[in-house]
């Protein structure tokens, strides 16, 4: 009943040629296109009322660019519902809709009416991946799971023995400068930070390195000009000059220097079970994504261009 409502909104009484695409019967017009696109994109920023102009039209030229891919795998789907013979209930789709409930004020009818059309075709689509998602079999064996548990082991103990050698090489660096070496040319020589030719970090209140605890508790017993041992944070290890304290601002501002170091990514620290489950899922994502490209290259398409 949905698909079929799906269908006829899409065909109306146009003819083939005034479609751009027709994928497995249904067509895609440029006036279609462009109303999907528009109403997709206010609601975008009807949800993201501090997203800026520029985040509106990026997010808007992603639809065009994608919008006849999306209407080709769309397609495949709702013809295996159709096949499977799904359908969804008033009910699944309005579920759909529930976060953008605050937005519908600002919609006009015709929009609202587009918006539940395209959440039953959502719906519809979900239904079918989460079926054929639920069919594969990703069984691990034993014999797999002793072979990741190795890997993962070895893994772990060459990420500890590089986050070593990278301890090794920061606290070289703090003790060359504890000893008269430039902080600036240390810098350029052995900062990992995208921008090279500084080693300006900023101005940070003592809230704003949370994830630098470490940092958080050394920094009020410094003075201007000192240098902070390495310490962990922001994604790797830092070795930090004050340079000033604006006691003026609310909260206390601290101006640093740093010298960045960037760490390996730890292995995760996972039980025999939960690596199990981890990879089953990797291998889910993998077939289900195989499944989905058969469905779309099964896809009847007819450009009309």
């Amino acid at each position: 009943m949905l698909l079929a409502v799906a269908v006829l909104l899409v065909v109306g009484c146009e003819k083939d040629a005034d479609a751009i695409l027709i994928a497995d019967g249904r067509r895609l017009t440029v006036v279609e296109r462009n109303r999907e696109i528009r109403l997709r994109t206010k609601i975008f920023g009807l949800m993201r009322p501090a997203a800026s102009i520029a985040d509106a039209e990026r997010f808007r030229k992603t639809l065009e660019d994608s919008a006849e891919e999306h209407f080709i795998v769309e397609s495949g789907l709702l013809r295996v519902a159709q096949d499977m013979g799904f359908s969804v209930s008033r009910d699944e789709a309005t579920a759909r809709l529930v976060p953008l409930v605050h937005a519908f004020g600002r919609l006009d009818p015709e929009e609202r009416a587009m918006a539940e059309e395209i959440a039953e075709r959502e719906a519809l689509c979900a239904r079918v991946v989460e079926s054929l998602r639920s069919g594969i079999d990703v069984s691990v064996s034993e014999e797999e799971l002793d072979v990741a548990m190795e890997r993962l082991s070895a893994y772990a103990d060459m990420a500890a023995a590089t986050n070593a050698l990278v301890y090794a090489r920061a606290t070289n660096v703090w003790n060359e400068i504890r000893r008269g070496a430039d902080f600036v040319d240390m810098a350029a020589r052995w900062s990992e930070d995208n921008d090279l030719s500084s080693c300006e970090w900023g101005v940070f209140p003592l809230v704003a390195l949370a994830d630098s605890p470490e940092l958080q508790r050394i920094l009020p017993k410094m003075s201007p000009g000192d240098v902070a041992p390495p310490v962990e944070g922001d994604n790797g290890l830092v070795v930090v000059r004050l340079v000033e304290v604006d006691h003026n601002s609310n909260p206390v501002g601290y101006r640093l220097d740093r010298i960045f170091f960037r760490l390996p990514e730890c292995a995760p620290a996972l039980s025999r079970d939960e690596l199990a489950e981890e990879i089953a899922e990797e291998r889910r994502r993998s077939k289900l994504a195989a499944i989905l490209r058969s469905v779309r290259e099964k896809t009847v398409v007819k450009r009309q261009r």
